[in-house]
């Protein structure tokens, strides 16, 4: 299936989590700290800021017919669990503090994306552990 095929999916599961949740579009605007219109504006194009699609999935409590892979929600929810943040909202630096504190070691290249990529694979295969209390 295409890429805009599943953009299209995601945003018809949206609009229905909308409805089924009694979730006006500026309600939502206001969850996502942005204005109705531009609210508006990113659902009629189908949200195509990233930033904002995984706010949105975070909002929702990461359902599965959005724009993320069930494997990398379950390490999301696994990170909100385990180290109190989306990954996905972190800026690079705090991305980059959290991956050598877990001494996932550096990549590469030192791309928001390529940190993301190194803590996904530390999740992958490292089991989870308690919250620490200290």
């Amino acid at each position: 299936m295409s890429e805009v095929a599943l953009d299209e999916i995601a945003i018809i599961s949206l609009k229905a989590l909308l409805v089924t949740r009694g979730i006006a579009v500026s309600e939502l605007a206001t969850m996502c700290g942005i204005c109705r219109d531009m609210m508006q504006a990113e659902v009629t194009n189908g949200v195509p800021t990233k930033p904002l699609r995984y706010r949105i999935e975070r909002i929702f409590d990461y359902p599965l017919n959005l724009w993320t892979s069930p494997a990398e929600i379950e390490i999301r929810k696994r990170c909100v669990r385990e180290f109190g943040v989306d990954p996905r909202d972190m800026e690079l630096p705090a991305l980059q503090a959290l991956c050598r504190k877990l001494r996932t070691g550096s990549p590469t290249v030192r791309r928001w994306e390529n940190w993301y990529e190194l803590l996904l694979k530390f999740c992958k295969n490292n089991p989870e552990r308690a919250k620490s209390n200290h």
